[in-house]
């Protein structure tokens, strides 16, 4: 074990620190944090603005017009039975042509 670490202390004498490399580290672990809060911060701003848009496009929606029943559909009566067609067709009683 102790010849291990003479061997780590000799290493160590022969290597060079640079002074500047603590600052250099923290700028970098700086640089990397301002990077992730803007990435946060447009994520954040995307994230609302797809819900105000998802927001808007619904309230929309409720405000285009509905109708209050179903439409009216034409009715006839023919030998005593009376049906209900769409607009535009005829109901024909043995020659007999029936409108509403």
């Amino acid at each position: 074990m102790s010849s291990y670490r003479e061997t780590l202390q000799r290493v160590a004498e022969r290597t060079l620190i640079d002074p500047e490399a603590f600052t250099k580290l923290d700028r970098r672990r700086r640089r990397r944090h301002r990077n992730r809060r803007i990435v946060a911060a447009v994520v954040a701003l995307a994230v609302a603005a797809g819900g105000t848009w998802g927001a808007l496009a619904l309230a929309d929606l409720r405000k285009q017009a509905r109708p209050t029943s179903a439409p009216r559909l034409p009715t006839a009566t023919a030998s005593g039975v009376t049906i209900s067609f769409p607009p535009g067709w005829w109901l024909m009683e043995l020659g007999n042509l029936l409108r509403d």
